[in-house]
């Protein structure tokens, strides 16, 4: 799947096109500051007080680079976006140290009667990275990220490959009908783990193909119903246990356009998800009550319906952008398990001079068991609460040249079977952000 995904990628490149007017340009873009964070390993009250030293504030330094290459003709694009962070802390805290690194590749292509396209992204992050939400996104446009989390700092490292193909046929003025798909396979290296930790991370793919209708109401408005199949396995040869869920939805989306600055969008729909899990050696059997062993493994199978759905107020103007977004999906998980995850988000950007600019974003998410029957065997951690809160001011020196000043505050509740882990961190990073006006030709 992986290298036929990446094969029909390049194949947009060679589709016929007009190449009067192609020209490729790339970008440079570097940040640089320091950072500092009151508690960066997401120590509850308890470890603080086993642990003192684990629990004190931290100053680093973190420097992130990235180039954006674009090839573009009048019907096709083509980008490539390579990324590095690395963030150092002092001797003492040296274990935070990480380098994290992504890879954006994008490509479409359009013609008179459709378009296809394919997204190809990879990231390599520590879990303290890609595990919290942001809540500003690089496209705020878009609706909120779905992925698991955990709440907890851990050395180590989460790697993701994400395939997105989708193609779209224009089947007459006002219709459409698009395929796209989703294949995302997520593993872990926990060969730096420095503790014993009760919970280990779970390899595992997560897929869907979804097909939708479209049609456009009038200019200002268009409705879409759309079908969905997905599939979440976990893939972790550690552990005996093997989680295998297959999903079903149906969803009915409308949009509309209320001026040239506001548009509003809502999606509702069903989601049927069959679980099954085998080869569990602990706790136990939900059927016999039989105890579950490395010998005598249980297994359980269940059935979730549960609503879905998506609504979200966008504004954008010369010197405003805000966004406040509400849902629910299906989100997997890096215990092995799929959750419901609700959230809202809230960002807000506004130009107050020339120079001086200010935002801020807030996410809250709150995931629950995928299904109510089903049967908890140890601490799974799929009833969580999320919040992030970021904030920022920058200032423009130059056309290039930004100085800019973010707080964030971050805070998860658990519910485990020795009762709630509260955790809450503070980070305040202070930087210098260069972006190039591009090369172009």
């Amino acid at each position: 799947m992986p290298r036929a995904a990446i094969s029909c990628a390049f194949l947009l490149v060679l589709l016929p096109d007009s190449r009067a007017l192609a020209y490729w340009q790339i970008t440079p873009q570097a940040d640089a500051g320091i950072t500092y964070q009151t508690n960066p390993r997401y120590l509850t009250d308890a470890e603080e007080a086993v642990n003192p030293d684990g629990g004190e504030d931290t100053l680093g330094t973190f420097v992130d680079v990235r180039t954006e290459g674009v090839w573009k003709t009048p019907s096709t694009t083509v980008s490539l976006v390579p990324r590095l962070r690395r963030t150092d802390y002092l001797k003492a805290n040296d274990d935070l140290n990480n380098d994290d690194s992504y890879l954006t590749f994008l490509a479409t292509y359009t013609g008179s009667r459709g378009s296809v396209g394919m997204n190809v992204l990879y990231a390599d992050t520590s879990i303290v990275t890609s595990d919290f939400q942001t809540a500003t996104t690089d496209d705020p446009g878009a609706p909120p990220p779905v992925n698991g989390t955990t709440g907890r700092y851990s050395n180590a490292m989460q790697k993701t490959w994400t395939y997105q193909p989708s193609v779209t046929f224009q089947l007459a003025t006002r219709n459409s009908f698009s395929i796209t798909g989703d294949l995302a396979d997520v593993t872990y290296n926990e060969d730096g783990l420095q503790f014993d930790e009760a919970v280990r991370y779970v390899d595992y793919s997560n897929s869907s193909v979804e097909l939708a209708l479209r049609h456009y109401l009038n200019p200002k408005s268009f409705f879409v119903i759309a079908l969905n199949g997905g599939n979440f396995v976990t893939e972790n040869p550690d552990t005996s246990i093997q989680n295998s869920t297959d999903s079903f939805s149906i969803t009915a989306a409308y949009d509309y356009t209320f001026s040239q600055t506001l548009t509003g969008s809502v999606t509702a729909g069903i989601s049927r998800s069959a679980i099954d899990v085998s080869g569990i050696g602990f706790g136990l059997d939900p059927l016999t009550g039989s105890p579950c062993t490395a010998d005598r493994t249980c297994s359980i199978s269940n059935e979730a319906r549960n609503f879905v759905g998506y609504a979200q107020l966008r504004k954008r103007s010369e010197d405003t952008t805000f966004d406040v977004s509400l849902s629910r999906a299906i989100a997997p998980g890096s215990n092995g398990t799929q959750s419901v995850q609700d959230s809202l988000r809230l960002d807000i950007n506004q130009t107050l001079t020339r120079k001086l600019s200010v935002g801020i974003g807030g996410v809250y998410s709150k995931d629950s068991a995928l299904s109510k029957n089903a049967t908890q065997f140890g601490d799974l951690r799929q009833d969580s609460d999320y919040l992030t809160i970021d904030s920022r001011i920058s200032w423009t020196l130059t056309d290039t040249l930004q100085f800019y000043g973010s707080y964030s505050y971050i805070s998860s509740t658990t519910d485990a079977i020795n009762g709630n882990v509260d955790q809450n961190n503070n980070r305040l990073n202070f930087g210098v952000l260069y972006r190039g006006v591009g090369f172009r030709r």
